[in-house]
C-alpha cells in the first residue's frame, strides 16, 4: 500500500502528474489513475491537517474513492473521533496503510509551540487541539524548529493510533501498517518516516 502512495508524493512543478505503473495489492493487480473513482474502494487512510493546502489525493496523486480521509488541525489521533474513523477504515474498509500527514508551515503546531513557550494559549476551542499536540512538543526543548515540531507531532499521533485494539490487532496480524510523514508546500514532496 504504501508503495501505490509513494510514486505519487511529488508533482512535477510544471503540474504534470506522473505516469503511474500497474501496482499489485492484496494479489490484485490495478493501476490506480484507472480506479473507477464512483466506487469506494480506499487502499489507505490518511489522517491530515485541515489545511487546505494539503488535499491528499494531490499530495499522493490518486484518483478519489482511493484514500480514505480524516482531516483535523493539527493532524491529531489521539482523540476518538479521530481514532474511532480510522478503526472503521480497518475494520469495515479493510484499508491495509494508515499513513498520518503532517505539513510544512502547519498554524496547530506554531499555536502549541507557542503555548509551550509562552503559557498563553488561543482561546476558546482551539486550546483543545493545542492541548492534544503539546505532548507530542514537550521532549523536544524550548529551541525546537517548526518542522521538528511538525515531525515529532506526526510520529505521536501515528504512535497513539496504535493504542487502540482494533488497529494494534490488524497490526499484529499483518493486515496494516501505519507509518507517518510530512509534506512540504513549497517543493510539494512528502517524506515518510
Amino acid at each position: 500500500s504504501l508503495s501505490m502512495l509513494s510514486p505519487g508524493s511529488k508533482i512535477s512543478r510544471s503540474g504534470q502528474k506522473r505516469t503511474r505503473v500497474p501496482v499489485r495489492l492484496a494479489g490484485i493487480f490495478l493501476t490506480v489513475s484507472r480506479v473507477d473513482p464512483a466506487l469506494k474502494w480506499p487502499f489507505a487512510s490518511i489522517l491530515s491537517c485541515a489545511d487546505s493546502r494539503v488535499n491528499p489525493e494531490r499530495v499522493f496523486d490518486v484518483q478519489r474513492a482511493n484514500l480514505f480521509n480524516v482531516r483535523n488541525a493539527g493532524n491529531i489521533g489521539s482523540d476518538g473521533i479521530s481514532i474511532g474513523s480510522l478503526e472503521y477504515s480497518v475494520a469495515v474498509l479493510k484499508v491495509a496503510l494508515i499513513v498520518v500527514l503532517g505539513h510544512s508551515g502547519c498554524g496547530a503546531v506554531s499555536a502549541s509551540q507557542n503555548t509551550l513557550r509562552t503559557g498563553e494559549y488561543p482561546g476558546g476551542d482551539i486550546d483543545d487541539v493545542v492541548n492534544a499536540i503539546l505532548p507530542a512538543l514537550e521532549d523536544l526543548g524550548e529551541d525546537q524548529t517548526l518542522a521538528e515540531g511538525i515531525w515529532a507531532n506526526a510520529g505521536y499521533s501515528a504512535r497513539a493510533l496504535k493504542g487502540s485494539s482494533i488497529i494494534r490487532d490488524a497490526i499484529d496480524s499483518g493486515q496494516l501498517r501505519v507509518t507517518y510523514a510530512t509534506y512540504n508546500l513549497r517543493s510539494r514532496r512528502a517524506t515518510f518516516a
